[in-house]
């Protein structure tokens, strides 16, 4: 368990590809923590994680940080009434395409 967040780092697999795909870098404050096949699975990661730290009626939000380009990463806040940076990025990466 990483001591700054409720995740768990886990080995990185990164499957081969003949066609190109899409997966989700999970990291928290820079550190890579995991791989997930969707982005939703990532944005559930983080949240499951943050959760049992904060009070019910915590709301958590994520931001694209470009919002031009409209292609990750994601940045997740936590509402309370003010707003609080959580450190959980979601990065997606393209993997294959050659062959």
């Amino acid at each position: 368990m990483s001591e700054t967040t409720g995740v768990e780092r886990e080995p990185l697999h990164i499957p081969a590809a003949i066609e190109q795909v899409t997966r989700w870098l999970v990291a928290a404050d820079s550190q890579v923590l995991a791989v997930r096949d969707t982005q939703e699975e990532a944005f559930r990661l983080c949240e499951d994680a943050e959760r049992p730290q904060h009070p019910e009626g915590v709301e958590f939000r994520w931001f694209l940080l470009d919002e031009i380009e409209q292609d990750g990463p994601w940045d997740m806040w936590m509402f309370d009434g003010d707003e609080h940076a959580t450190g959980y990025t979601v990065t997606p990466i393209t993997i294959g395409g050659g062959a």
